[in-house]
């Protein structure tokens, strides 16, 4: 890929790993310090409030171009840091894979009982 950060989202973290902007396009490589791999945990505690943000976002309101309906989860993230959560990452070491379709489940799969899904992916 001739220009990386064409495809990447601003991910940046202070020392503590909490997140201070996500899902923005960077213009620099030093807006990319992680990979949003679109997994979140909310604790019990903070459900409610989760929910109560949601419902208080503006419907009618662009978020990052985008509409309400159409809104991406880093949005809605960076959406709760600028309300003032704390919102930390929890690194992942030896990456990950991501699955978007059955077709890519059975691919790993296949590639997992062909003894073969280490050369794509090295799990430990």
């Amino acid at each position: 890929m001739d220009d990386p950060l064409s495809d990447a989202e601003t991910f940046v973290m202070d020392e503590k790993q909490h997140v201070l902007e996500l899902g923005k396009k960077p213009r620099f490589y030093d807006q990319v310090h992680a990979q949003y791999i679109g997994l979140i945990r909310i604790r019990g505690d903070k459900v409610s409030d989760l929910v109560a943000a949601y419902d208080g976002i503006d419907p009618d309101a662009k978020y990052d171009g985008r509409s309400f309906d159409n809104m991406h989860m880093t949005s809605f993230i960076q959406q709760l840091i600028d309300g003032g959560w704390l919102v930390k990452a929890c690194l992942v070491e030896n990456g990950w894979l991501e699955v978007d379709t059955v077709r890519e489940l059975d691919t790993y799969a296949h590639l997992a009982e062909e003894g073969e899904l280490n050369s794509y992916y090295k799990i430990l």
